[in-house]
């Protein structure tokens, strides 16, 4: 390149520079000019402006942000703002400038702020983020104080909630509807009538619907008119036509039928609504209806009531009273009751009554009054005074009863009294002498009937003692089989005796019944047990289904089986070939009571549908025939029917001769809770040897006045292992006593010269015999005779015939473990 060329392209890159270097200089005074025009606007907003760094460390602020902090406007900067804000307040100060520094979105947020003069004040800050070159980011902040603002809303929300407190605190429920009368608002007494009741349509919430659908809804209006009537009444207030609608009506919710006032009044507001309001008026109309029933009471009632004021001029008179005396209404009111004087009540006896009644008392009395058209007649009459709440008497009230037709009859009666008298006293006396000797006749039966079962128990306790002896012995075959029909008679001999004791118990209503857990497979199982020998022999089956009874009851166990067993064995009697069987269900169930049924069925001779009529009556069998081929008393089946009625059931039968028959009958008992089994009942310790192993050697007392028990009882006491005493009657037995080594006593009731009662009562006086075991043997079943052993001190009760088992078990009960 040329030197030409070359100075030539230097002044065309000097231009360029010059050129740039202008446009420079003008941007720089733009920007100068700009930020000169930012700094104004910054100093003189309205507002506080600051920035701060990521920190809250104060960069800059403006002359107003000062002014609200009261600090110089050089101070700001390096102060915290955290510093200027309550303690509570600075978590959120934080989290909202790490929000906005984080996603870059502006934010508003209220703040308690104090300046560093003291002064406190609401501050709402608007922040958002700066970006300046060269430096770290931050923001900007506005402070502006609005506490007035925060007064307004503080008041407004302090006003809303009074307001709220206040429309809670009605007792009435009540609703604010909107012009279209949707609901707005409900308060608190609506809210609980909803949750307590829930009828349809009222909801506890039911903001937003409209209430003129829930007026169509609400149950209860039998005429359709009367939600009718309360819709279109509403609809006029909230449209401006009626000042306000008010109306009674009834709501039929399930516990009952509640009356309500509805009251609708509209609400002075620029978007208009009305206020309903519903209040419980049931006890008010109770009351009125109670106020109505008892003035048609008193109108309509046959006897004539007037009421008068403290003067005694009459201000009420009754139908009866216009009736009875002939003076209308309008003749009496004003008047004194004397306008009915006669003249022949005693002036002494009026003047008795107005005594009376005015100190507050009730008089009653006969008055001789007159009537309108001066016939006289007997008033029986009752006047009492009327008392205000404060006890102030505020008017009189007089019943009067025409009595003159009444007197006259009771003056003729008087005439026939005497004679009546006499003839009452007659029969009474009659009467007496038949009570006195039936119950004596009772008396004498009950006696005779402990007397023949005492005298029948005792010999056969011989007898089956004696048996039961003999087999132990050891005996021959042809000696064993007479042994069990010795056994056999014995058994039938007191089955007798028992059944007519039963009898006796049940006619004289001396029976009870129990109450007691039992499980019906063990009532079976001696069922099974019993009959078990009669079924062997004759060859039967026998089939028992009991699955559809509950497995416990509760009731009396003993007197079920009775019932069952005596069926059985009727059932078994009269059957020769085939099977028996026991069948029983659940007929119905409500809650703990239970409706039971069982039958038993045979195959056996069958009854003819004439003579089943009388099965069921005492000493009664099908015929004649019956009793010479079977035998029996006929008392089993009377004996079942009285004992399932007292169970609240009943009896019957059905049979085809040559086929079989079903008897059955239904009883009513309680399900029974479970029982668990005791593990230390077992029917093995009543043996001899477990008597011996536990007991052994130790030493009783037999207190028995029949020489023969005395030696059954004896031998079956020292069979196992036992040391015997004994004693012919009590007054050895004391003798006996004084040696107080015994450990048991087993003492017979009815003996000479001192009883069994007695003789236990004088031995628990002795010393070391207060806690010594007595166990009682009687031959008297009957409950006070065990009554009478239990209270005379004894500790437990066997009755005659002895059993063995029935023996052991109770010493294993009673005697003390031997070491």
């Amino acid at each position: 390149m040329s030197a030409s060329q070359l100075v030539h392209e230097l002044q065309v890159h000097q231009v360029e520079l010059e050129m740039q270097n202008e446009e420079l200089i003008s941007t720089r005074v733009e920007l100068e000019a700009s930020r000169a025009m930012y700094a104004a606007l910054y100093d003189q907003a309205p507002v506080g402006l600051c920035t701060v760094n990521a920190q809250g460390i104060i960069v800059r602020g403006n002359p107003k942000a000062a002014k609200l902090l009261e600090l110089p406007r050089d101070a700001l900067p390096g102060r915290p703002l955290s510093e200027f804000i309550e303690p509570s307040d600075r978590s959120t100060f934080q989290s909202e400038v790490t929000r906005v520094l984080g996603n870059g979105v502006p934010c508003a947020f209220d703040l308690r702020m104090t300046s560093r003069g003291g002064t406190s004040f609401w501050a709402q800050i608007d922040a958002s983020v700066a970006q300046h070159t060269g430096e770290p980011t931050s923001l900007h902040l506005a402070l502006s104080d609005v506490s007035a603002r925060k007064q307004s809303e503080q008041s407004l929300h302090d006003s809303e909630a009074f307001s709220l407190a206040v429309f809670d605190s009605l007792t009435a429920q009540s609703a604010v509807l909107d012009k279209h009368g949707v609901i707005v608002s409900v308060n608190e007494a609506w809210r609980q009538f909803a949750r307590l009741h829930g009828a349809p349509g009222l909801t506890i919430d039911p903001v937003g619907q409209n209430y003129l659908d829930v007026c169509e809804r609400v149950d209860g209006a039998d005429d359709v008119d009367v939600a009718k009537a309360a819709i279109n009444g509403i609809r006029a207030v909230l449209s401006g036509e009626r000042a306000q609608f008010q109306m009674d009506y009834p709501c039929a919710l399930p516990e009952k039928l509640l009356w309500f006032r509805l009251t609708a009044t509209p609400l002075l507001l620029a978007n208009g609504g009305g206020l309903i309001s519903h209040k419980d008026i049931t006890e008010r109309r109770e009351r009125e209806a109670k106020l109505h029933k008892l003035s048609l009471a008193v109108e309509q009632s046959p006897e004539s009531i007037l009421i008068t004021d403290v003067s005694a001029r009459i201000e009420y008179v009754n139908e009866a009273f216009v009736r009875n005396t002939g003076y209308s209404r309008e003749q009496v009111l004003g008047q004194n009751p004397n306008i009915l004087s006669s003249g022949v009540t005693q002036p002494g006896q009026m003047a008795e009554m107005w005594n009376t009644i005015t100190q507050g008392q009730v008089w009653t009395g006969e008055i001789v009054n007159r009537r309108k058209d001066g016939t006289q007649y007997v008033d029986s009459a009752i006047v009492m005074p009327l008392r205000q709440d404060g006890g102030a008497i505020s008017h009189f009230v007089s019943i009067q009863e025409d009595v003159t037709a009444k007197k006259r009859l009771g003056e003729e009666l008087e005439r026939h009294q005497h004679h009546l008298e006499e003839l009452v006293a007659v029969r009474t006396s009659e009467l007496a002498v038949a009570r006195r000797q039936a119950e004596a006749a009772n008396d004498a039966k009950s006696r005779f009937l402990a007397n023949m079962s005492h005298e029948i128990r005792t010999p056969l306790n011989a007898i089956i003692g004696l048996s039961q002896l003999l087999r132990k012995d050891g005996a021959t075959p042809r000696q064993l089989e007479r042994l069990d029909q010795v056994d056999a008679s014995g058994a039938l001999l007191l089955a007798l005796v028992n059944d007519v004791l039963d009898l006796s118990k049940i006619e004289a209503g001396k029976l009870h019944l129990e109450a007691r857990t039992f499980e019906i497979s063990a009532v079976i199982k001696t069922v099974r047990a019993i009959t078990f020998e009669a079924l062997h022999r004759k060859g039967l089956n026998l089939h028992v289904d009991v699955s559809a009874v509950p497995a416990w009851l509760c009731g009396d166990g003993i007197r079920l089986q009775q019932a069952l067993l005596n069926l059985a064995s009727n059932a078994i009697k009269f059957t020769e070939r085939g099977s028996i069987s026991i069948h029983g269900e659940l007929l119905d169930a409500r809650e703990d009571e239970l409706h039971l049924r069982f039958a038993v069925r045979d195959t056996g001779i069958g009854i003819d549908r004439i003579k089943q009529a009388n099965l069921f009556q005492a000493f009664v069998q099908a015929d004649s025939s019956t009793t010479r081929q079977y035998g029996g008393t006929g008392l089993g089946l009377a004996i079942t029917k009285r004992l399932v009625e007292l169970m609240g059931g009943a009896v019957g039968v059905e049979s085809t001769p040559g086929v079989g028959s079903t008897f059955w009958f239904t009883v009513s008992l309680k399900r029974g809770t479970e029982v668990a089994a005791d593990p230390t009942d077992d029917t093995a310790v009543t043996t001899e040897e477990s008597l011996l192993a536990h007991h052994g050697g130790a030493r009783i007392l037999l207190v028995e006045d029949n020489e023969i028990n005395l030696e059954i009882v004896s031998e079956l006491l020292q069979r196992a292992g036992l040391r015997v005493v004994t004693a012919e009657d009590g007054v050895s037995a004391i003798a006996c006593a004084q040696d107080a080594g015994f450990e048991l006593v087993l003492m017979d009731m009815q003996m000479p010269r001192l009883d069994g009662v007695q003789s236990c009562q004088a031995i628990r006086l002795l010393p070391g015999w207060a806690t010594t075991p007595v166990i009682a043997l009687t031959a008297n079943t009957a409950d006070e005779g065990r009554d009478q052993c239990l209270a005379a001190g004894m500790n437990d009760f066997l009755t005659k015939p002895i059993e063995p088992d029935a023996l052991y078990a109770a010493l294993m009960r009673w005697l003390p473990l031997r070491r």
